[in-house]
Formats: structure tokens, sequence, C-alpha cells
């Protein structure tokens, strides 16, 4: 059976069967149907004496001795009803309206039964949740909600748990709630659905495929650890969290803007990422180290923009391209290392990199840059070292020779300060000229190992 399509009746019933009023409703197959509603006197409506534990029925007989499913909760049903303490949501309610529980401040628990059609809370466009106005504490979700609002705004709710659900959310804003047991059925963390509250950790289980935007944005997180089956996170979903170290594991093809404004100071990147999409870690001012791996190809636009603890930057060796203001506003920025292939360095690139001195290419060819990559202040204060038989190339191009201060790549001591150095092997070494070999030359070598780091070396 599909969602159902109420009819619209104002401040009325149409029958009641025990202690609740009901409307006739029909479904999306025009079966006829009831949904539950309000008493209502012409002064005013609102249940006065429900029990203070209720199950709401899945079925009601009518005025007219028909046997109906209860299928919704109406809008405004339950509001204003101050003896209630416990719900029971059954599997028949398909769809609860906006504020159905609204002013309800002695409820403090909601159990959604089991069930496998999902619950659409109808909350879109409203600003009145489905609670709004109660005192949750405690919540059972047994089956998926359709919907990102259903408990928001909740202040006191600290205890939350799930049956085998493939999908959660509606918790944003609920500020106690600290520690959250996610199903190993779950396959997709909604919008926005622990955004701003109080988590500090939460164990992400292997299944999950997808964190939708803000999820869990303006959180006191501290640890998260990504499991393989990982392939999305939405934009901010992790912005303004506690986060310090993190992995991207392979199988993440997408997340862009995900975790900006994070205190992240650490970032490593699974060896099967290929791309570093749109700001990526923009605005992660604690950002130090970054991991990246061997064949990543290009980082996005905006990628590191504003990671204002950001020194210094090797590009590993398979990077071909740079993208728009990928480091704009990394203030602390002094070092920036460029790749044998890289082919392109976007506009902006370093715009607001007040500290940049070292700019060191290792291509034999100069990249693409325009008259905005790079300052008019880096022509003059920076220093680029470009390899000895590249450096007619840099001299001719029209926006490399700005700069006032170059000097041979063999001049330049710190590349095996800022390489990664784990399991590393010698592949090739290179003499001033270009000319590579298995074995060491005289004088000043530049040694290339396995993991595509480079160091300087001078043999007798």
């Amino acid at each position: 059976m599909g969602l159902a399509a109420s009819v619209a009746i104002v401040y009325a019933y149409d029958f009641k069967s025990g202690d609740l009023y009901y409307n006739w409703v029909r479904t999306a197959a025009d079966e006829l149907a009831a949904e539950v509603s309000y008493p209502y006197s012409g002064e005013g409506f609102g249940y006065a004496n429900l029990p203070e534990s209720m199950t709401i029925p899945s079925t009601v007989t009518d005025s007219d001795n028909r046997e109906l499913k209860v299928i919704g909760i109406g809008r405004d049903a339950f509001y204003n009803s101050k003896t209630i303490k416990a719900i029971v949501i059954p599997e028949s309610i398909e769809y609860i309206d906006w504020n159905a529980f609204g002013n309800c401040s002695a409820l403090q628990q909601v159990t959604i039964a089991d069930g496998r059609s999902p619950l659409c809370a109808r909350t879109e466009g409203i600003f009145l949740s489905v609670f709004e106005g109660c005192n949750l504490q405690e919540v059972y979700v047994g089956r998926d909600i359709i919907g990102e609002d259903l408990f928001v705004g909740q202040p006191k709710l600290s205890a939350v748990s799930f049956g085998d659900v493939s999908q959660v959310g509606g918790f944003n804003s609920c500020s106690a709630l600290k520690t959250v047991e996610l199903p190993a059925t779950i396959k997709t963390i909604q919008a926005n659905a622990f955004g701003n509250t109080g988590l500090t950790e939460i164990l992400l289980p292997e299944g999950l495929e997808r964190i939708e935007g803000g999820a869990f944005i303006n959180t006191p997180l501290q640890n998260i650890q990504f499991p393989s089956s990982l392939t999305f996170i939405g934009e901010q979903a992790f912005a303004y969290t506690l986060l310090t170290e993190i992995t991207i594991p392979e199988t993440l093809s997408n997340f862009a803007n995900a975790f900006a404004y994070s205190t992240l100071s650490q970032v490593e990147v699974a060896s099967a990422i290929k791309a570093l999409p749109l700001n990526c870690f923009a605005d992660c001012a604690s950002l130090e180290r970054v991991i990246l791996p061997q064949g990543l190809t290009s980082l996005g636009i905006y990628a590191f923009r504003g990671c204002s603890s950001l020194a210094e930057f090797e590009c590993p060796p398979s990077l071909t391209t740079i993208g728009n203001s990928a480091f704009s506003d990394c203030t602390a920025l002094t070092t920036i290392i460029f790749n044998e292939s890289l082919e392109s360095v976007g506009t902006g690139c370093f715009d607001g990199c007040l500290n940049l001195s070292d700019i060191v290419s290792k291509a034999m060819n100069a990249p693409t840059i325009d008259a905005y990559t790079f300052s008019n202040a880096h022509y003059t204060t920076a220093t680029l070292y470009t390899p000895e038989p590249a450096t007619s190339y840099f001299a001719e191009d029209s926006e490399w020779n700005n700069f006032i201060n170059r000097r041979p790549l063999a001049d330049y001591s710190g590349i095996s300060d800022i390489a990664e150095t784990r399991n590393r092997q010698v592949r090739l070494y290179y003499d001033l000229k270009g000319h590579a070999s298995t074995s060491p030359f005289k004088g000043i070598n530049i040694v290339k190992y396995t993991d595509g780091t480079t160091s300087k070396l001078t043999c007798p």
C-alpha cells in the first residue's frame, strides 16, 4: 500500500472510537481508512484525559460499523494533550502530520513499532515539527522514517535506539543526545540526522553507504572510523566538528565540502582515490599534515582553502591538475613542491598565501599557470627552484619568468624533510642534467624513491 492522501477536514472529526476521534481518509489505492484526529467543542480542541501510556490502535470500527485500518495521525491530533507520557505508534501508521503531538508537555517516550513500510513525517516546509513543545527523553525507531525533522529540537532527548532500519535521521538539535548505537542494517544516515547534538562518538557499522549533508554538523564529535562500504559523504556532514584525524577509505567517491571548518590536524587518503573533490578540507584551520595516495591525479577547487596551519605540501607523483584557489588563504604555507607530471595549476591557487617562500618544481616542462595563480608579491619574495635542464622552459614562459629569484633544484635542501618516507626504496638516481641511473652519480644526485618521494644525495 502506498502512502495515504488524507482528506482535509479542518477543526472537525467524523467519528469516535474508544478514547480517540478519527477522520475518514482514503489511501493511494482509494480504500477507505481512518486518521487520528482531535476533539473540537467550538471553544478549543485537545484530549483532556487520555491515559498516561497508550498505543494507537491499528484498526477501528467507525460509526457505520465498518472496520477500518488506521493509517495516519493528523495535524494537531494530540495537540495540547497534557496527560499522555508514553505513546506507541503501530506499523499500520503510514504518516504523521506536523504538530500532531504539539505541546504535549508530559510526553517523554515514543515507540515507533517495527515494520517494513516507512513512516512519513509530513513536516517539509513547515516550521512546526511533529513533537513541537514536548519533553521527549527516550525514543525507539523500528522502521525507516521519510522526512528529516521528526524529533528535531528535543532538548531532553538522551536515549535513542533502533530496530532493523536502513536509514536514520530526524534528531537535529537534540542537544542532550551524546551517544547512539546504529543498527547493522543501516545504509544511509539522512541529512542533518544528528547535527547540533551532543554526540562525541559514534560507531559507523560496515554496510553503511551514505552519510548525507549536515549529518553531524556542529557536534563535539572527536573520533570517527569510516567503513569500507562508504561511498558518499554529503556537504558539511562533519563541518564544525572536533575531529582531529581521519582516513578516507578507498570506496569513497564523493566527499565535497564534507569536513569544512572542522578541527582536523591530519588527513590520510586511501590509495584508490584519484581526485580530491571541491572544498573537501576547506577552512580546516588546524590541518598540518596530509598523506595523499600515489595515484592521485587532481586536487579540486578550494581543496585546502583556508587551511591556515598547513606549512608544507608536496604533490604526489601522479598529480596532473591543481584546481582554482586550492591553497588560497593558507597563511602558514611556506613551501610547495610540484611533482614531475604536474600539468596545470589553477587561478588564484596561492592567493593569500602570505608566507610562501619556496616554490619547488621537479617538472621538466613548466606547468600551465595564469597571471593570478601566484600574487605579485610571490614574484619578488619567493624563490623558484627548477631542474637545470628545464630552466629555459620556465624562463621562456610568460608567467613563470615573473619570478625574480630562480635557482636550480639542486640548491633546494628541504625535499627529504617534507616527503613521507614510510617503507620506501630507491627507484632511480638523477644527475643535475636529468640523466637517470639505478646507481648514484658522482656529485649531487636527486634520489627518486618507490613511494614517489625524493631527496638530495651527494656522492664523492
